[in-house]
């Protein structure tokens, strides 16, 4: 009998442990869950801020202020409402230039690329370099020359337009 008690007794302090370890357990398995639901909140909440952004579309220009002035030379100069330039070139080394300047009074600098059209052959001359488009910083002014030029000589009158294209830089 002695063997029984013995026996009994183990037995007794092992089903002890195991409800202890039990408990344990179940402690431990709700902490788990508890920290993985935190956890899953602060991702999710991550996760659906960054989702939410990829559908909204955002603009890096500050257009309101974008200030910019094109101060054209007297020959540009608008009469009642239209501003007609007429030239009539006389020769072939007969060059025409003029003097222009853009005013940038914005916060952002400013890419401007001066042309015109109908086939007139014609250069943008930059602090004496020749370019296709300039960059003008803000609160500065650049002047620029337009130098036309005659394409062969013949009676035929074209009827170009200037244009002076003005696009703030991008991620300013």
């Amino acid at each position: 009998m002695e063997i029984r008690g013995i026996t009994r007794r183990i037995l007794l302090e092992m089903s002890r442990k195991a409800k202890i370890s039990t408990e344990k357990e179940k402690l431990l398995t709700a902490l788990i869950i508890f920290v993985i639901l935190i956890l899953s909140l602060g991702i999710t909440r991550q996760t659906f801020g960054m989702f939410s952004l990829s559908f909204v579309l955002t603009d890096s220009a500050m257009t309101a202020e974008f200030d910019v002035i094109v101060t054209a030379p007297k020959e540009f100069w608008s009469e009642q409402g239209e501003s007609d330039f007429e030239y009539h070139f006389l020769s072939d080394v007969d060059i025409q230039g003029f003097a222009f300047q853009v005013t940038n009074n914005g916060a952002a600098e400013i890419r401007c690329k001066p042309y015109i059209n109908n086939d007139i052959t014609y250069r943008i001359y930059v602090e004496e370099e020749a370019c296709t488009e300039f960059i003008v910083a803000a609160n500065e002014t650049v002047s620029f020359w337009l130098v036309i030029a005659p394409n062969g000589l013949d009676t035929n009158t074209r009827n170009a337009e200037f244009f002076v294209d003005i696009w703030q830089m991008e991620g300013r």
